[in-house]
């Protein structure tokens, strides 16, 4: 899920399994940035919520390329911790669509670096819906390189990542979202077990 200011959600393909990334646009957290750091955070928004409307490449690269230059530009805190959420999911979707096995895995491990950053501000206990929220996008980075690689520990932390993020949800009474956990779950099992039977 990419988080953007529009409030409005948007499915885009997984590339690989056909998975789908539910409710990809939630209103990013406010910071205390000046207007012209809003108006490029809102343009990358904009960016990568037309990239995946559209099934946009270059579109989404435009939006990593404002993204990391909010992030140079001294972005900090809860603001930051949106930004990084943004970059690492935009960075696994680059990834799902590279051809080249090594430029997918660079991608996914830059998309494991940035969601890891936003959860050091994302704490379950200080914003438990941002939490859960980045870490399912975590899971779904773990299952994509597992995807790539066939390494089973990547199976395990993509699971890993997903416990607690359910009952997160389910507790603020978001069956939606409490659905899509299930799913990534799901396709995570699967991931496991196709390796298991081509072996």
């Amino acid at each position: 899920m990419i988080e953007t200011g529009a409030g409005r959600r948007r499915d885009a393909s997984g590339g690989q399994g056909g998975m789908s990334w539910e409710s990809l646009m939630r209103p990013a957290e406010a910071g205390s940035s000046g207007q012209l750091d809003a108006e490029r955070s809102k343009r990358a928004d904009r960016l990568a919520a037309m990239a995946l409307r559209n099934d946009d490449a270059g579109l989404l690269v435009e939006a990593v390329i404002e993204y990391r230059q909010l992030i140079s530009m001294g972005a900090g805190g809860i603001e930051r911790a949106g930004i990084e959420h943004n970059l690492g999911v935009a960075m696994c979707l680059i990834g799902q669509r590279e051809t080249d096995p090594a430029q997918a895995a660079a991608a996914f491990e830059l998309a494991r670096r940035h969601l890891e950053s936003a959860l050091l501000v994302r704490t379950r206990a200080d914003a438990p819906q941002a939490w859960a929220l980045t870490q399912a996008n975590l899971a779904i980075v773990h299952l994509s390189n597992h995807r790539l690689t066939g390494d089973p520990a990547e199976a395990m932390a993509g699971h890993v990542a997903l416990d607690g993020a359910q009952e997160i949800f389910r507790q603020m009474g978001k069956g939606y979202w409490t659905s899509w956990i299930a799913s990534i779950r799901a396709h995570l099992l699967k991931a496991g077990d196709r390796r298991r039977v081509l072996r």
